[in-house]
């Protein structure tokens, strides 16, 4: 109380002298200790012990408990902040749609000079799709740097800002949904990537060549 200038103390820690210890009749007791040390007339005691029937006046949260609740919290706001890199990833993927069939327009000369040299369609295709691989490999990259460093501060950050004050919660790193997202974001590189690079494919050698070098 002391150290966090607290008028009151309002919680209390404490350890079990036995391992398994019954958190019921703790409770009672420390329920009984509450309403005596507020009892100091006796209306005011009968008054109390009538309403400590319906109302527990304390309450004992084992270490699990408190455990327990912090991890279904942090997993569902962990839920709920997840849309908004879902939305910023699906708008991401139209900017980049747009960028590789900018890019596939501007170099359909060189494509051509390219087939016309003995390189297929199908080697064409297969370079954009790369080139669109890479672009979602560096994103998740960038992405899983990202997150792990705010998850470094967001836990050196909560022993300062949590409500019972000095706790250290550990940094989990989940990888096997990590990795089923980076999977994802690979997909949908190539997924962006396999429309420039079928309309390359079905492009005639002739139809690229007379598009012409516009920025020779």
């Amino acid at each position: 109380a002391s150290d966090f200038d607290l008028p009151m103390a309002s919680h209390v820690w404490f350890s079990y002298a036995k391992e398994n210890a019954d958190v019921d009749s703790i409770q009672a007791f420390a329920s009984d200790l509450v309403l005596q040390s507020i009892a100091d007339e006796p209306l005011d005691s009968e008054m109390t012990s009538s309403e400590s029937t319906d109302n527990e006046l304390a309450k004992v949260v084992p270490v699990q408990g408190i455990r327990d609740h912090l991890d279904i919290t942090a997993r569902r706001w962990i839920w709920v902040i997840s849309y908004i890199p879902l939305i910023s990833l699906l708008i991401a993927c139209l900017g980049v749609l747009n960028v590789m069939l900018a890019s596939v327009r501007s170099r359909r000369w060189e494509f051509g000079i390219l087939r016309s040299i003995g390189f297929t369609s199908s080697d064409l295709s297969r370079a954009i799709l790369v080139e669109g691989l890479m672009i979602a490999f560096v994103a998740g990259l960038l992405s899983l740097g990202f997150g792990i460093l705010s998850g470094w501060c967001g836990s050196g950050m909560a022993q300062y800002m949590s409500f019972f004050g000095g706790l250290h919660p550990p940094l989990v790193i989940p990888w096997l949904p990590i990795l089923g997202g980076f999977l994802l974001v690979l997909l949908l590189g190539v997924g962006i990537a396999a429309w420039p690079a079928i309309s390359i494919k079905r492009s005639r050698p002739m139809d690229l060549l007379q598009s012409g070098n516009d920025f020779s």
